[in-house]
């Protein structure tokens, strides 16, 4: 795996993986291990493998999102066939909040959740609109610019900050409770990535620790310490991306750190580096 490189991971239906990268949109054979990239053209003519991705996601239509770190948000249709590019209008509140886009995911209705730089967008691909979103209640705070989100089976939206633990934001009450575990110095812990499991359960990845959470209890049901125990120097708040494929494996990018392949149920860890 390239190293000081890695932001985010999609999996493939090939059973290759989409890896967003500093340098573009990179492919990872696990099989051979080889990399290669996706080229592609944008209809201004920028080459997507050039462009900082941070965020990538897979919609239910089979559109791939790309979320960029200079120049917004890219739809690419299924086999390439079209290109679309998402940017802030500064004076436009329609446009999405900021072209530095870190997390994206799909909510009900087709919808999607935007973690900006800034703020969380409700954003329909429908119309190419963000809807002014305004919650009731405490909202995340902004501590580091930088957020990621989630989607339960329920529709509640997981909202994962830089210092300041998890919110979600209840369909229902329209409030953002908030969650977060402690450090061993009692601050909260710094959350990089939310994955949901087929069984309902969430993982939270902080630090080289992986916590399987239940949201019902806000209890931290398991742990797994990746690097097992050794002690290494990652970046705050940019230093890994998670991805949970098909057949329930956890792959758990780092900066400067490789790969790591882990197996939730046995707790095998394998790294490429």
């Amino acid at each position: 795996m390239p190293r000081n490189t890695a932001n985010d991971l999609c999996e493939r239906g090939d059973g290759r993986i989409l890896v967003a990268s500093d340098r573009g949109m990179l492919i990872f054979d696990p099989t051979t291990h080889a990399i290669s990239r996706l080229h592609l053209v944008d209809p201004l003519g920028r080459r997507l493998d050039s462009i900082p991705v941070h965020s990538l996601f897979h919609d239910s239509r089979g559109n791939l999102w790309m979320g960029t770190g200079t120049e917004g948000m890219f739809k690419l249709e299924p086999h390439g066939r079209k290109v679309l590019n998402y940017r802030h209008r500064e004076g436009d509140s329609s446009s999405i909040s900021s072209d530095y886009i870190t997390d994206i995911v799909e909510g009900q209705h087709g919808n999607l959740w935007i973690a900006a730089q800034k703020e969380v967008d409700l954003f329909s691909p429908v119309t190419g609109h963000r809807t002014p979103y305004l919650p009731f209640g405490r909202a995340p705070q902004r501590s580091g610019g930088n957020h990621l989100v989630s989607v339960d089976r329920t529709g509640t939206i997981w909202i994962g900050t830089v210092g300041d633990g998890v919110y979600w934001l209840s369909p229902k009450s329209q409030r953002f409770p908030n969650y977060s575990l402690r450090d061993v110095d009692g601050s909260p812990r710094t959350f990089e990535t939310i994955e949901r499991s087929h069984d309902g359960t969430f993982w939270f990845s902080s630090v080289g620790k992986l916590f399987q959470i239940d949201v019902t209890t806000h209890r931290a049901l398991k742990t797994i310490d990746v690097f097992r125990g050794r002690k290494q120097t990652l970046r705050i708040p940019d230093n890994s991306m998670s991805m949970l494929d098909e057949g329930g494996i956890f792959w758990y990018g780092t900066w400067g750190l490789g790969l790591y392949k882990i197996n939730l149920s046995t707790g095998q860890i394998k790294n490429y580096s």
